[in-house]
C-alpha cells in the first residue's frame, strides 16, 4: 500500500521559510550515533568534505542526536564550529529545518522507506538517500532526488568521494538544484494522507470484490 505524509503541514512550513535567504545552500542531515545503520560517522565525514570543498557556499545543519551521544561515540572532532547543531528535535522543529534546507542528506546503510526524505520533498528540498532500500519507491535518481551508494564493499573504493561528487552536481549548478527541488515538491503531492487513505480503501474493496 502506498504510504502518505501530511503534505499540507510540510508545504506550509516551506511557505513560511523561504529558501536562499542568505544566498547560500543549506544542507541538513540527521545524525544518530546510537543506531549503526544510520551511518553517523560517514554522514559527518561527508559533511566535512562538503564544507572543505564549498566553505563559502554551504551552511550545514545536523540534528537527531541526544545530548552526550556525539561525545560518547568520539565524534566531537567532526563537529565543526561552523555547523549549525540542533540536537534532538520535535516534529515541528524538523519541519522547520527541512523548510529552510535546500538539500536533505540521509546516508543510512539502508532505509525501509525513508519518510523524512519524502517529507523533505514536500518542503521543496532535494533528498539524498541510500540506493539500498525503499527511497526509490517515491523518488527518481537525478530527477527529483539523488540515490547514492552508502556502503563500501570489499574491493570497492571508499564511498565518500562518490557521494561528494554526486552532491557537487547540485552545489555547482544552482539551476539544476532548483529543477530537482521543483520536481521533488511536485512528486510529493502524490503521497498525501488522502492518497494513502484511497489506496487502503481500494485494497479492501478489491479484496471484498474478489469474494474472499
Amino acid at each position: 500500500m502506498q504510504p502518505g505524509i501530511d503534505f499540507d503541514y510540510f508545504s506550509q512550513q516551506f511557505s513560511k521559510a523561504p529558501k536562499n535567504f542568505d544566498g547560500k545552500i543549506h544542507i541538513s542531515s540527521m545524525v544518530r550515533p546510537r543506531t549503526p545503520r544510520r551511518s553517523a560517522l560517514l554522514t559527518l565525514k561527508v559533511l566535512n568534505a562538503l564544507y572543505n570543498r564549498y566553505p563559502n557556499q554551504v551552511v550545514i545543519h545536523i540534528f537527531g542526536y541526544r545530548p552526550g551521544n556525539i561525545e560518547h561515540f568520539n565524534m566531537s572532532h567532526l563537529i565543526r564550529p561552523e555547523f549549525k547543531t540542533h540536537g534532538l528535535l520535535h516534529r515541528e522543529e524538523v519541519a522547520e529545518i527541512l523548510a529552510r534546507s535546500d538539500i536533505f542528506m540521509d546516508l543510512s546503510v539502508w532505509q525501509a522507506f525513508g519518510r523524512t526524505g519524502l517529507e523533505a520533498m514536500a518542503a521543496h528540498c532535494v533528498p539524498v538517500m541510500p540506493k539500498l532500500g525503499g527511497a526509490g519507491e517515491y523518488c527518481t535518481h537525478e530527477k527529483d532526488c539523488l540515490l547514492v551508494q552508502t556502503t563500501k564493499y570489499p574491493g570497492e573504493e571508499d564511498v565518500i568521494p562518490s557521494v561528494v561528487a554526486s552532491m557537487g552536481k547540485l552545489l555547482d549548478d544552482p539551476g539544476y538544484l532548483g529543477k530537482l527541488q521543483d520536481r521533488a515538491l511536485e512528486k510529493s503531492r502524490k503521497f498525501t494522507l488522502k492518497t494513502q487513505t484511497e489506496t487502503v480503501v481500494k485494497v479492501f474493496q478489491d479484496y471484498l470484490d474478489s469474494g474472499n
